[in-house]
């Protein structure tokens, strides 16, 4: 789907507002879905809306090069890179500003949740390339602010994939590609195959059901891009 007369009014350095909640990076040419527009769905309802007739059957779910081109956006803009391994050694790649310039992108690309002295922040949900979860963490800070801007986290372990999939406070990050009519990108079986790996704690909160039609909705995709 072309993104012609959908944009809204605002647009900084690269990142398009559209009416339809979403933004679009222009480097890239991805149409991402806001943070936050799914609020009030578990991670596991926004991955349902992906299935053949669902609300955004025409979007895929983000991947860790589609992550890693927003956060070089941001790292254009910021201070160098921090690198760090927290205590599950999951790399994180933060972009960080000391004066938190970028709190005035969380009204482009949205946010989950609004804390005290103007913090917004969000977490959006990716398949990282071990076909796991991966994570983005916003902090968009008040001008006063000092934490960090953006984040990509490398993975979620399987263990913790369940619990965050049956959270609220958590976006699960779709996107499309606004040159191309085609819009969602078919990736590879194995790679698919891992993302299901990894999801597959999910059976003890959804049901065999659930996960079985999300290996459905991998399978018919690929069928009907052959």
């Amino acid at each position: 789907m072309a993104v012609g007369g959908i944009f809204g009014a605002q647009a900084q350095a690269g990142l398009i507002d559209t009416a339809n909640n979403s933004f679009v990076h222009e480097e890239t040419g991805l149409e991402w879905l806001d943070f936050g527009a799914n609020a009030g769905l578990s991670g596991q309802q926004q991955l349902d809306l992906l299935n053949p007739g669902g609300a955004f059957e025409d979007w895929r779910l983000a991947t860790r090069a589609d992550a890693d081109g927003l956060l070089g956006f941001f790292r254009a803009l910021t201070d160098p890179d921090i690198m760090h391994y927290d205590s599950l050694a999951i790399q994180s790649v933060y972009s960080n500003d000391p004066n938190s310039v970028l709190y005035f992108f969380s009204d482009i690309i949205g946010y989950d949740d609004v804390g005290a002295a103007l913090h917004k922040s969000g977490n959006g949900l990716f398949q990282d390339d071990n076909g796991y979860l991966g994570r983005i963490t916003t902090e968009f800070n008040s001008p006063y602010g000092n934490l960090f801007d953006f984040a990509v986290r490398e993975g979620i372990s399987t263990n913790s994939s369940p619990s965050i999939l049956a959270r609220t406070g958590y976006s699960v990050l779709f996107v499309r590609d606004t040159n191309d009519d085609a819009t969602a990108t078919v990736d590879e079986p194995a790679t698919l195959m891992m993302l299901l790996a990894g999801l597959a704690g999910l059976a003890g909160l959804a049901g065999l059901a659930g996960l079985a039609g999300l290996a459905g909705l991998v399978m018919r995709r690929k069928n009907a891009a052959s």
